[in-house]
């Protein structure tokens, strides 16, 4: 299917038959640590027939990973394909990937033959690209600031990582949160968020005694780095 450019960036989409009687050998492929951006459709079959999907049918991915782990997608029904995009669990692990589609329709349960997606290694992981676009950030931040008369010799400054782990959801206001621990905390710091990393455009950080709470609407997908710069001459 080739490429697209859309809202969420370049995204790479690939076709594939299945059938639910005949075994397929075609195996897809994938990259590891690749974020919304591959998506699969699949045209259905019944015994090398063509199968219509009613509007009331309920479509699924679902998936074995490498590490045993198993996960089902909802998928969408659209021009009697079915679409659903590979997400950032799918493409965490380089391995295979063991996939099914099931269709759900009243009280029946039918699912096509199993097919294989093959995720191949990412050069370099997110983690990698993202220390490495954090240090890129924090350097400039801090020549940028130190150009400046009025805050030379003023500034202190910090690094910090917060890992995929660290966030954790609280249901009761639908977010992620996840805190900094500090020693000493004034009103006269500031954060500034790894570029490359979006979960933090969106993010509320609260200041408390000692630590920074941030709160935001999605998980990270792998390490942010922080720079906390502090204005020593304003504390």
């Amino acid at each position: 299917m080739g490429t697209k450019l859309g809202g969420g960036g370049v995204q790479c989409g690939q076709n594939v038959k299945l059938d639910f009687v005949l075994k397929s050998n075609k195996k897809l492929v994938s990259k590891q640590d690749d974020i919304n951006s591959r998506f699969i459709v699949a045209t259905l079959y019944k015994n090398g027939q063509a199968v219509e999907i009613t509007n009331d049918a309920v479509a699924t991915l679902n998936i074995t990973r490498c590490d045993g782990d198993k996960k089902c997608y909802r998928a969408i029904v659209e021009d009697n394909k079915v679409k659903v995009f590979l997400s950032d669990w799918a493409l965490e692990l380089e391995g295979e990937l063991r996939c099914d589609v099931a269709i759900r329709e009243e009280e029946a349960i039918l699912t096509t033959m199993t097919f294989g997606v093959k995720v191949e290694k990412a050069c370099c992981t997110s983690g990698d690209i993202e220390d490495a676009a954090g240090e890129d950030v924090i350097t400039e931040l801090i020549e940028m600031l130190n150009d400046y008369q009025e805050y030379k010799n003023m500034v202190t400054s910090q690094t910090v990582t917060i890992t995929r782990d660290d966030w954790e959801y609280n249901a009761s206001i639908n977010k992620y949160e996840c805190t900094i621990e500090k020693d000493s905390v004034t009103e006269s710091t500031y954060i500034i968020a790894n570029e490359y990393e979006g979960v933090l455009c969106d993010a509320e950080i609260e200041s408390h005694n000692g630590s920074y709470t941030i709160t935001a609407p999605v998980k990270s997908s792998g390490a942010v780095t922080l720079l906390l710069i502090f204005l020593r001459g304003n504390e």
